[in-house]
């Protein structure tokens, strides 16, 4: 199985700490690399950071595995994707369901689900809330 995983990155300053999203997508592909089903995950960047400024910087390590939108579509058949707070646009979610890949939408709260104008294009959706205070 390949896996693709959303990610948001402005530039190769940006830190892996700046929020707590950066981090999930990064253990999410480690705990998805550790399945003896799944032989490929990458991460979809979706921020403005060119792929050869990523070679420096706190993403130097992961930056092998980041890929842009437009190299998904032509050159990489994900059987999956997550998206966090990323969410992909239209154009992106249409070619990726051409391709048969499918779509998994993750959201942090349910107050957020009327925000999304493209729900019905995931193929599932998961919510995640948080318990107690914060």
């Amino acid at each position: 199985m390949k896996i693709g995983i959303t990610l948001g990155l402005k530039d190769n300053k940006e830190s892996i700490w700046t929020n707590g999203i950066k981090q999930n997508s990064l253990t999410l592909q480690k705990m998805y690399k550790l399945l003896p089903n799944v032989g490929e995950v990458k991460l979809i960047n979706f921020g403005e950071a060119k792929a050869e400024d990523l070679n420096t910087g706190s993403w130097k390590e992961y930056a092998k595995d980041i890929v842009t939108p437009k190299e998904c579509i032509d050159k990489y058949n994900f059987d999956v994707i997550v998206t966090a707070m990323i969410s992909p646009n239209i154009d992106f979610i249409n070619a990726m369901n051409a391709k048969g890949t499918k779509i998994i939408k993750q959201i942090i709260f349910k107050k957020l689900l009327k925000e999304y104008k493209y729900l019905n294009m995931f193929e599932s959706i998961i919510i995640c809330e948080f318990m107690g205070n914060g």
